[in-house]
């Protein structure tokens, strides 16, 4: 027979289901010291939040005014660790994470603020605005429509078919944009490799850099950019036709392809910058 001490537990750590009905403006707001969480999504006015706590965690959901606030404590104020399996309208905007917790969003067409210490982040879809931040883990972003900005300080980024301003700061990992459509981008890491793949605008401005990696920049012919390099210990390479101008130091210098309309930096001290053309499929 289960004493009280054994009975409360188990109590706690029964899983935790409840279906709450929202408005289309509310935002969900989930906050975690560790485990996962899940987000997908459905065509209902409402979420539905399946938890599996442990280690005695008590989780709560509170719908105050535009809010929905999703957490879990711990009767001895200790780490509280959680499983979420959250489903969501699909416009509802997120704001999710906390610490070391694995996230991953399916098919989001809302707004998405994720911030880790450690663990990762794995978002499919977001629109309007997607902020992303992790520490030391990595970050995955695919098929986002919206304004992005991604910051990892161990962590590698990747950005997958995503179309809209994008300001990625990476620190001792790599940073690859691929098949990425944007008009204002920066992209850099101190000690990573800088990828960037996709169209250059008549009227974009992008810049790509490293201080001790490399920089590659992609994008199908024809290339139209005036790009400005500079390295001082590293190394410009393109087999496309291009003209050099503005050259004042060995490293510094103006690469002008075609109509040279693109504005683009590309810069690192020691590493190469290379300019590819991407092949016909």
């Amino acid at each position: 027979m289960l004493n009280a001490g054994l009975l409360l537990l188990a109590i706690q750590q029964a899983p935790f289901d409840t279906t709450i009905a929202v408005r289309p403006e509310t935002r969900l707001e989930v906050t975690a010291s560790a485990g996962t969480i899940d987000v997908k999504v459905w065509d209902r006015d409402a979420v539905r939040i399946v938890a599996r706590p442990a280690r005695g965690s008590q989780v709560s959901a509170a719908l105050s005014g535009a809010v929905l606030d999703v957490r879990a404590r711990t009767p001895t104020g200790g780490i509280d660790l959680v499983s979420y399996e959250i489903t969501v309208p699909r416009k509802m905007n997120l704001t999710l994470g906390r610490r070391d917790v694995d996230i991953t969003v399916h098919g989001t067409e809302g707004s998405v603020d994720a911030s880790i210490s450690s663990g990762m982040i794995v978002i499919e879809g977001g629109r309007g605005s997607v902020s992303l931040r992790s520490f030391e883990g990595p970050i995955e972003l695919r098929g986002a429509r919206a304004t992005v900005k991604a910051e990892s300080t161990i962590g590698r980024i990747t950005l997958t078919d995503v179309v809209g301003d994008v300001d990625v700061r990476g620190n001792s990992n790599h940073v690859t944009l691929e098949n990425v459509d944007s008009r204002n981008l920066r992209a850099s890491s101190i000690a990573g490799v800088v990828r960037f793949s996709g169209p250059l605008h008549p009227d974009g401005r992008y810049a790509l850099m490293s201080h001790s990696g490399s920089v590659f920049l992609k994008s199908a012919p024809p290339i139209n950019a005036s790009i400005d390099i500079a390295t001082v210990g590293g190394a410009f390479n393109s087999g496309i036709p291009h003209t050099v101008t503005y050259r004042t130091r060995k490293g510094i210098f103006i690469a002008r392809f075609g109509t040279g309309a693109a504005q683009v930096v590309m810069e690192t001290f020691t590493g190469g910058l290379v300019v590819e053309a991407i092949k016909p499929q």
